[in-house]
């Protein structure tokens, strides 16, 4: 009987561990959720604007820079 028991209290601190395992990265997923969202919710509110009025949000792109032996790719179909 003491085996028995022995036996049972290791497979439940086992079976205790692999579900804190599981559930603990569950959690932490949430939060990261949870904030990503309370992010977005501000930076909405922040960009409130009237109805009618139009903005442009452009980012120049960064220039290539090329070396002398690289060209441009040019994708092109045969015709026959």
């Amino acid at each position: 009987m003491g085996l028995f028991k022995t036996l049972l209290i290791i497979l439940l601190v086992y079976l205790g561990y692999k579900a804190l395992k599981f559930i603990l990265p569950v959690r932490r997923y949430m939060k990261e959720i949870n904030e990503r969202m309370r992010q977005e919710d501000a930076l909405r509110r922040q960009r409130a604007e009237r109805e009618g009025e139009v903005t442009v949000n452009y980012t120049p792109g960064q220039k290539k820079n090329t070396g002398k032996q690289e060209g441009d790719y040019v994708d092109f179909e045969e015709v026959k």
